[in-house]
């Protein structure tokens, strides 16, 4: 599959702040944890899931993203944490479509908190429409 992509994510006290009042939550600046959709952040600063299907060749315009999971098996990210991980291409399925050909590529994010425990996983899975005209 694709190569890793380290990405970093920091849980700051504004950017969370920001991000609840972007997504219809209270504005909070005292907010002690991110919420649950926090992790997609990391792409407005950097590595995107997209840029792993545009570096292979994809075109942008034909993928549609299909469904998404957020796992945090040890709780929510606490405020002022420094998040390290990876992204990558962790499979590909094709498909036949009413309309054509699809390829379903999953894609993973994983972050670490700094004493190596596991923080968060995303696992998102982008539909590219092969054969469809645009």
């Amino acid at each position: 599959m694709a190569e890793r992509r380290d990405i970093t994510l920091a849980v700051e006290a504004g950017k969370v702040a920001e991000f609840r009042a972007a997504t219809g939550l209270a504005r909070d600046d005292a907010a002690l944890f991110a919420p649950p959709t926090f992790p997609v952040v990391v792409e407005h600063a950097g590595a995107v899931f997209a840029d792993l299907l545009a570096e292979r060749g994809v075109d942008l315009r034909r993928v549609l993203h299909g469904e998404e999971r957020i796992d945090y098996p040890a709780g929510p990210l606490r405020v002022g944490e420094q998040l390290h991980g990876q992204m990558w291409i962790a499979g590909e399925e094709s498909r036949e479509g009413s309309e054509g050909s699809l390829t379903l590529t999953s894609v993973r994010m994983e972050l670490r908190r700094a004493d190596g425990s596991t923080a968060v996983t995303v696992d998102r899975v982008l539909v590219v429409l092969e054969d469809q005209p645009l």
